[in-house]
């Protein structure tokens, strides 16, 4: 895949971890991805599909934090004093495949 697709794919990702909740606002969870908030903190009442759903933004988010907005909002200021040189997606920790 080509750098240009991948940014382009990551973009997409950031955005639709911020636009679960662009037309929906909990009272529990103002801030943006509040819906996805609430779904993770009910996990087991789920139907087997919302599980698969909220897992695969989860193993997204693990892959990049910028794709889930609350972890991005109370992650960026520490990957920005202590990762600045680190590109998204690239790390020094050995993946296992």
């Amino acid at each position: 895949m080509s750098q240009a697709c991948k940014a382009d794919l990551r973009s997409f990702k950031v955005e639709r971890g911020k636009s679960f909740v662009k037309d929906t606002k909990l009272f529990l969870y103002p801030e943006p991805g509040s819906v996805l908030a609430c779904l993770r903190e009910v996990t087991d009442d789920l139907a087997d599909t919302c599980k698969a759903e909220v897992l695969r933004t989860e193993e997204d988010a693990a892959r990049d934090f910028a794709t889930d907005a609350a972890l991005h909002e109370k992650c960026q200021p520490d990957a920005d004093a202590l990762c600045k040189d680190v590109r998204p997606g690239k790390t020094n920790l050995p993946v296992d495949d």
